[in-house]
């Protein structure tokens, strides 16, 4: 993946933090941990404490340099677990194809292991300069994702946006804008401004409404990430509202777009809606 634009991307994966910690409780599952080799391993030593226990296999990535503790927290959980379960992978080339290639037979591992009352999950810590698709790789495994921070760690939002097309992320980030400007999130505001494939001659406004209901029902409804309700200034209309967990994800959609390098002009009417944020604004 292109480094341009990385540092609008890192600003759309920061405002999709969601809390912060000092410990990382693990009781949940049993983790496969993904890092990469420059992280601060006497940070993370210090996060994890007692629940390193809770982590089977590990997996580091070698970004070029080896952070504080590397060699140390390697060799322990090789001492715990068996050389065999802790591997180092070297990557000629890094981007987010790449990254998951390489990692996708790990995710049908992670479907079928079951151990007892706990299955397997992974932990991405995404730091250094793969970070972004370390992050990406936490999306494409369901896997919980953190970055450390100076005494401590903060937890991504970590939703898979790959499951979702472009016209739902488009739908989610329109419904996020809509609400942040106080106004209704209803089928004709969607389809002002989230963009359709023109199929044949120019959708008129109730076909393009049909369409955009049908990706609700079927992609964001059922995900909770966004709920019907009565239109309280229409008898017989509908309003949309994003869910919390909707909203979360709706913050990821810049950087979904961006990591694989669509523009997001392509899939909503930025220029429309731009205007309308600043007219709200200046009123």
């Amino acid at each position: 993946m292109s480094t341009k634009g990385v540092g609008v991307t890192l600003k759309g994966i920061e405002r999709a933090l969601t809390q912060y910690e000092k410990v990382l409780d693990l009781s949940d599952s049993w983790y496969i941990l993904i890092a990469p080799t420059s992280l601060n391993f006497h940070l993370l030593s210090r996060i994890l404490s007692s629940e390193v226990r809770m982590i089977v296999s590990s997996i580091f990535v070698n970004d070029g340099s080896e952070g504080d503790g590397f060699r140390e927290f390697r060799d322990r959980l090789a001492f715990i677990y068996g050389k065999d379960h802790v591997v180092e992978e070297i990557f000629e080339r890094i981007d987010q194809i790449e990254i998951i290639s390489r990692f996708s037979e790990l995710s049908n591992l992670i479907r079928e292991y079951k151990s007892g009352e706990l299955g397997l999950r992974a932990l991405v810590v995404c730091s250094g300069p793969y970070k972004i698709d370390l992050f990406h790789l936490s999306l494409y495994l369901d896997a919980r994702a953190i970055e450390l921070t100076e005494d401590g760690f903060r937890e991504l939002m970590s939703y898979p946006t790959w499951k979702l097309n472009e016209v739902s992320l488009s739908i989610l980030y329109v419904a996020m804008k809509l609400e942040a400007m106080g106004e209704r999130v209803t089928p004709h505001s969607l389809a002002r401004y989230v963009k359709l494939k023109e199929k044949g001659e120019r959708r008129d406004v109730r076909s393009k409404v049909v369409s955009l209901d049908y990706h609700i029902r079927k992609y964001l409804e059922g995900e909770g990430l966004l709920q019907k309700e009565r239109d309280p200034e229409s008898k017989r209309g509908v309003a949309y509202k994003l869910t919390k967990k909707g909203m979360n994800v709706a913050k990821l959609v810049e950087a979904h777009f961006r990591s694989q390098g669509l523009k997001m002009e392509d899939h909503i009417d930025l220029s429309s809606l731009n205007q309308s944020v600043e007219v709200k604004i200046s009123s």
